[in-house]
């Protein structure tokens, strides 16, 4: 077994990022709810020539069945033909493309305006993001993919759906309150699993990839007191 190096690092040639997005938002204050605010955001994020290093074999195999023309000087041989050192260098080599909607509401009632005395307020938030689309070509020559609803290997996982909800009372310095956070349903990708698990699949059997991944909630419960 041979251990080859690699050295990774920068490069003149880096190209700066470029991104193009579109943002369409509103908000609404209804004034037959006093203390009530609504928000929607729609997004779209084009993200093009994002900087991220090649994988050390890639660069091998491209470098010897172009002759050397691809990824020249990069691949170190001694006078054997072995080669001694990988550069490793960043390169402009992915694009990104997040589409999506974030959704807010927020009702706050004070119990002042009851006109009976001040016996706190009470603030209800539920705040959430719907990913409609993570397009991505992770690196050199991948083809652009759909990863939203999935789990990844470059960037963990991009439920469709993320969301919380709270409520917390507020008197002077008393605070206590809960909030709940959901993350929505969605799958594994099949070659996260492994190639040999997909090969020992019994005949007539049904095939497990991709795997479920179940929603699941999560709470935070908050009770502080602050001295004046």
């Amino acid at each position: 077994m041979r251990i080859v190096r690699v050295l990774f690092g920068g490069q003149p040639n880096l190209r700066p990022e470029v991104a193009y997005g579109w943002n369409y938002g509103a908000v609404w204050t209804p004034r037959f709810v006093p203390g009530l605010t609504l928000t929607l955001d729609f997004y779209h994020i084009d993200l093009r020539d994002r900087t991220n290093f090649v994988d050390p074999q890639f660069i091998i195999i491209q470098n010897f069945f172009s002759g050397g023309r691809q990824f020249p000087g990069q691949v170190v041989r001694d006078a054997g033909g072995n080669i001694i050192l990988v550069h490793d260098l960043i390169q402009n080599i992915s694009r990104t493309i997040t589409e999506g909607i974030d959704y807010e509401a927020i009702y706050t009632f004070n119990t002042a305006i009851l006109g009976k005395g001040n016996f706190g307020a009470f603030t209800f938030t539920l705040n959430g993001n719907y990913l409609s689309r993570y397009v991505a070509a992770i690196s050199f020559g991948d083809e652009e993919l759909e990863y939203a609803g999935q789990f990844t290997g470059f960037g963990g996982y991009f439920p469709h759906n993320k969301l919380y909800a709270s409520a917390y009372y507020d008197l002077g310095g008393f605070d206590a309150g809960v909030t709940l956070h959901y993350i929505g349903q969605g799958s594994d990708l099949p070659f996260s699993t492994g190639a040999d698990q997909r090969v020992n699949i019994p005949p007539g059997a049904p095939d497990p990839f991709p795997r479920k991944i179940r929603e699941w909630i999560t709470m935070d419960a908050l009770v502080s007191y602050t001295f004046f």
